[in-house]
């Protein structure tokens, strides 16, 4: 059977490193993605207007209960480009904000050495406000290394419960990610944009992923359309 570009640029990751081999992210590190919290300006927090819920899972951060965008915890909600606000027609290199090829980035590139995220270009701060950002690849991997997780289904949605050491569950749908205008590999794997860029490689920025066997992660072009699954800072 043909597998999809999604599934093929996801084969990689499985063996826990990174596309070029110097980065590990399951061995923290000065080298480790995402390390920094992103900084910068408060909005009012807009989240229980949104139907979005914080959940502590005894981490650094608290998770949003279902995807940005998302009526519920099953729900795939909005599919972004990374570091864009809202959702696009079309997920391909002429349609991104920030360059329309791997030469031509805007921002984020390496001239101007932004490897995170502004929340200016969250979109998890712009539509929740408050304390509510993307989280980083290190928030993640904390996530990863942390829970529990079981392939199951809520929603009627198949996806990944992570279960905290207290017993506290979060459910990540199988949403899938978008290509050009189509949705592709819905039901067997779930794409989420983390907020950190890859720092020698800035048309790329990390992503985590569940599916049946686990927790995963993988670089992927900046273009391609992912849903997010918002952290909240603590007070």
């Amino acid at each position: 059977m043909k597998k999809t570009l999604f599934i093929l640029m996801a084969a990689l990751p499985l063996l826990f490193v990174s596309c070029d081999g110097k980065q590990n992210p399951d061995n923290p590190g000065t080298d480790v993605p995402g390390g920094e919290t992103p900084g910068g300006s408060e909005s009012p927090d807009k989240s229980s207007s949104l139907g979005i819920n914080a959940l502590d899972l005894g981490l650094s951060v608290e998770w949003a209960d279902k995807n940005l965008g998302a009526k519920s915890p099953g729900d795939a909600g909005y599919y972004f480009m990374w570091g864009e606000t809202q959702p696009k027609d079309n997920y391909a290199w002429a349609a991104y904000k920030y360059g329309d090829s791997e030469s031509t980035l805007t921002k984020y590139n390496l001239t101007d050495g932004k490897t995170k995220l502004d929340l200016s270009d969250d979109p998890a701060h712009v539509l929740l406000g408050g304390k509510w950002r993307t989280p980083t690849a290190q928030e993640w991997l904390a996530l990863k290394q942390a829970c529990t997780w079981t392939w199951t289904k809520q929603d009627g949605s198949n996806g990944a419960l992570a279960t905290a050491p207290d017993g506290t569950i979060v459910f990540f749908p199988a949403s899938g990610g978008k290509l050009g205008g189509s949705l592709q590999d819905a039901g067997k794997w779930g794409f989420f944009w983390t907020s950190s860029r890859i720092d020698d490689d800035p048309a790329k920025a990390w992503c985590f992923f569940v599916q049946s066997s686990g927790i995963s992660y993988d670089s992927f072009k900046r273009y391609y359309g992912m849903p997010i699954r918002a952290v909240r800072d603590k007070e």
